[in-house]
């Protein structure tokens, strides 16, 4: 259990450092998470989201990556989560689907795969350009407009006002918005994208 602020800061430097090095061992540029960081707010309407809503938003992606279109709307949580065509496509090639939904990181580094290691922190590490992109990829199936692979001030509102409004799919609106917005800021400024 850590019992003070400078024991978990130290903990997690040293995830950050196992982080840096796993992705050095395998050719790719190093990650160094700043220090401190001011972004600007998300324009999401949660920061965070349930690990059940999670799986709504991977239901919804595998279905389109495999059949090119959104599934049914799903009876619930657990129907969302067990999915056999989530299972069917989950490899390390989609960040959204292969990453922890409770533990773990993204990181402003392109890579192909999610890099998969049990001495990894979380298991698995994504890649927040990866899970950009394919956040991007799965958009125009869920009524949303990017401009240039850009989100514009006013559809991030509008997205917020469907979830509000309990539109058909806003859990998946929602989770997708989120991520989004964390992949966005992740990019910008060079952080991760911390799940726990």
């Amino acid at each position: 259990m850590i019992e003070n602020e400078s024991e978990f800061v130290d903990a997690i430097r040293a995830e950050f450092a196992v982080i840096d090095a796993m992705l050095r061992a395998r050719g790719l540029p190093g990650f160094v998470e700043p220090e401190r960081v001011s972004p600007p707010p998300s324009r999401a309407g949660l920061d965070t989201v349930s690990y059940s809503s999670l799986h709504y938003l991977r239901r919804a992606y595998a279905h389109i990556v495999a059949y090119g279109e959104l599934p049914s709307l799903p009876d619930g949580a657990e129907a969302a989560s067990r999915d056999p065509v989530v299972d069917m496509i989950s490899l390390p090639e989609h960040h959204l689907l292969w990453h922890s939904d409770a533990d773990g990181y993204y990181v402003p580094v392109d890579f192909e795969e999610a890099i998969d290691d049990q001495g990894m922190p979380g298991w698995a590490l994504g890649s927040s350009v990866r899970l950009r992109d394919e956040l991007a990829g799965i958009a125009p199936f869920l009524g949303i407009r990017l401009e240039d692979g850009r989100l514009s001030d006013a559809e991030a509102a509008r997205i917020n006002d469907l979830v509000d409004a309990n539109a058909p799919w806003f859990v998946e609106l929602m989770v997708w918005l989120a991520l989004f917005e964390a992949a966005r800021l992740s990019i910008e400024h060079r952080t991760a994208i911390v799940f726990c």
